[in-house]
Order: structure tokens, then C-alpha cells, then sequence
């Protein structure tokens, strides 16, 4: 499949992911607090948008959107909402952490058809290849010694939507789990760890790979799976130190 000239931006799957999230979570919570979540998405939201927009404006000295200032402020936005609602903390994990998978997935799918982020050189069928002077070609010009009159790059894998699979898987595992266990707590572990570990072995995939690469500087991706650890710690925590809430 070649790419380079689709046309559809970031900007379009992160709405749409962001509309995945929110459907996830009010169809997740019970009727009685389907307002409040409600007014919570609200505030995540405009939390992510103005931690994106800051972090952008001191990253780039003008107006960019960073998806680690995004990040940032959407996890603000989530415990501000924990605080003005006093939501048990296993409660509210089980409604936002398969939720917030499930629309991430779906956002990661911008980076296939931007091709922002791209995969390793590969020969199989559902490989990519995208137009010249996208970024996949200037990095195979430079890393592959790919001839600079080639018009296309590299058939490549497409590890955005490896990603955006597993996500989904993930983010249904811990909604089945949170289900057939009715414990508070259990879904969210489910999925998080499901997609900390799964997505960690998808990120082999990826060109270059950034799992060596956890530690060195701050960057959107370590930052987010530093937070898939801290969830499935304190997870884990509150599951083995404190009795769980039977939800049924």
C-alpha cells in the first residue's frame, strides 16, 4: 500500500480517538454517574488541548500541539476530576484506563497514514510504502543508502497498526475481565499490562525502535510507558494490600 498522499492529518484520528474514549468510558459507567463522567471528559480534555498547546509553545517558540504536553495535561485534567467527584480510585481506573487505550489505538492510526512514526524494512504483504519526501524516504535515504531518485521508500511494516490492534485487544480483555470479575480494579490491570508488555514487543518494530531507549531524555513514548508501569504497580498495590470492592 503506498502512502504520502491521503491527506488525512492527526488531527483526524485524535478526534476520533478522543470520541472512542469518551463513548468507551459512558458506556462503561454505571447510569447514575454517566453526568459526571461526562463533565470529566470536559475537563480532560481541556487539559490535554492546553498541556499540548504549552508544552508546544515552550518546545517550539510557536504555536504546535506536543503530545507530551498533551499527555501531561490530560492526566491533570483526570485527577482534578477524581478530586471534584471523589471517585474510588480502582472505580475510576476501570472506567478511564481500557477507555483511554481504546482511544489511543484508534489516534495511533494517524501515524500510519502521516507517517510520523513508520516500521523496519519488511517483505510482507500488508507492508507500506510511502511517497518521497516523507519522512520514512528522507530516513531510508540516510540510514539505507536508498537512492535519492527513488519516488517511493521502502516497503516498511506497519507498526502504527500493529499497535492500534493490540490496543484494541488490550483495552476488550480488561472490559471482559472488568465484567466477569465485578472487582474494581481488574480491568484496569488487565489492560494496562496487557498493552505495557504487548506494546513494548510491537515497539521492535518500530524504525528505530525506541523500547532500548527508555531512559534517555523525555519523549512521548518512555513517557507513556512509565505511566503503564505506574498504573500496573499501583494497580497491583491496591489489589494485593487492600480488600477489592465486589462491584455486582
Amino acid at each position: 500500500m503506498l502512502i504520502g498522499e491521503v491527506g488525512l492529518e492527526s488531527t483526524l484520528w485524535v478526534s476520533v480517538g478522543t470520541l472512542v474514549f469518551l463513548g468507551w468510558v459512558l458506556f462503561a459507567a454505571p447510569s447514575g454517574q454517566r453526568r459526571d463522567v461526562l463533565a470529566a471528559f470536559g475537563l480532560i480534555v481541556a487539559g490535554a488541548f492546553s498541556g499540548g498547546l504549552a508544552h508546544g509553545f515552550i518546545a517550539s517558540g510557536g504555536l504546535a500541539l506536543s503530545s507530551l504536553g498533551a499527555l501531561a495535561g490530560g492526566a491533570a485534567g483526570l485527577a482534578l476530576s477524581a478530586l471534584v467527584w471523589r471517585w474510588r480510585t480502582l472505580e475510576m481506573a476501570d472506567l478511564v484506563v481500557p477507555g483511554g487505550i481504546a482511544g489511543l489505538a484508534v489516534a495511533r492510526l494517524g501515524c500510519l497514514f502521516d507517517g510520523c512514526d513508520f516500521g523496519r524494512p519488511a517483505q510482507v504483504g500488508m507492508a507500506v510504502i510511502y511517497d518521497r519526501d516523507t519522512r520514512a524516504w528522507a530516513y531510508h535515504v540516510v540510514e539505507y543508502e536508498l537512492s535519492p531518485a527513488s519516488p517511493v521508500s521502502l516497503a516498511v511494516h506497519p507498526f502504527a497498526a500493529y499497535l492500534a490492534i493490540w490496543g484494541l485487544i488490550s483495552a476488550a480483555m480488561g472490559e471482559v475481565i472488568r465484567r466477569r470479575t465485578g472487582t474494581a480494579g481488574y480491568g484496569a490491570l488487565t489492560g494496562a499490562a496487557l498493552f505495557l508488555v504487548g506494546g513494548g514487543v510491537i515497539e521492535w518494530w518500530r524504525e528505530p525502535a525506541t523500547v532500548p531507549n527508555l531512559v534517555e531524555g523525555l519523549s512521548v513514548y518512555p513517557f507513556i510507558y512509565w505511566i503503564g508501569a505506574a498504573v500496573v504497580v499501583v494497580m497491583g498495590w491496591n489489589l494485593t494490600r487492600n480488600k477489592p470492592q465486589d462491584l455486582r
